[in-house]
């Protein structure tokens, strides 16, 4: 669905190439501590992304199990 000049997108991968695209996204240094079967969103102003985007959330497996 896109509204108003807004995609939605789902990436989904392996580590640790997925975690480092995350951080890539969101200007980090670090990679994103994703574990299998985690979620995280993250909102980027334009695609491609011309500035950092903003982590919304990360959800661990845990959490999502609870």
């Amino acid at each position: 669905r896109v509204a108003r000049g807004h995609a939605r997108v789902a990436a989904v991968g392996h580590e640790p190439e997925l975690g480092e695209w995350a951080a890539w996204l969101i200007g980090a240094r670090e990679p994103l501590p994703l574990k299998k079967g985690g979620v995280a969103r993250i909102e980027v102003p334009a695609w491609p992304p011309s500035q950092d985007g903003q982590l919304a959330w990360l959800a661990t497996p845990r959490m999502l199990r609870d």
